[in-house]
């Protein structure tokens, strides 16, 4: 179920993520991901908790979906495709490390109460590709802490 509320804030959690649509720039420009040397983007993850962050750019953004898809290889085949399509790059590289006990690479994560956030998004390329390199599209990361 998919519930859109305009000009409100609520949450039922000390801490939300909320992706939001701006609809006055939507559409009007599409980022991208820089690739190396190689043509290849990676995906390293990141932290998305609790503290306050405003993402509209495409790598977060990215890193986000990847983290959030990380357990359904469909998702993640999809997101892979959106991103080699989009950047015209030749390999994207998922490298996440989710247990917190391998100190090798940083620990990634997205906070228990908004995993799912962005699976609706993977409803088709097209709404993923929105999504992830539509500056119109911000994730918003926050808590009632403050």
């Amino acid at each position: 179920m998919i519930t859109i509320r305009h000009s409100v804030f609520e949450t039922n959690s000390s801490s939300s993520h909320s992706i939001i649509i701006n609809d006055n720039n939507s559409n009007c420009l599409l980022g991208t991901i820089e690739q190396d040397e190689y043509g290849v983007i990676t995906l390293s993850g990141g932290q998305f908790g609790w503290g306050y962050e405003e993402y509209w750019d495409s790598l977060n953004k990215a890193n986000y979906a990847a983290i959030d898809s990380y357990h359904c290889p469909l998702m993640q085949q999809m997101l892979i495709e959106v991103i080699m399509e989009h950047t015209g790059c030749a390999k994207v590289v998922i490298d996440i490390n989710l247990n917190w006990t391998v100190s090798d690479n940083p620990f990634s994560f997205i906070d228990h109460q908004s995993r799912g956030l962005s699976h609706e998004y993977f409803a088709s390329k097209e709404l993923l590709k929105s999504f992830i390199f539509d500056t119109g599209y911000g994730l918003i990361i926050d808590n009632d802490n403050h």
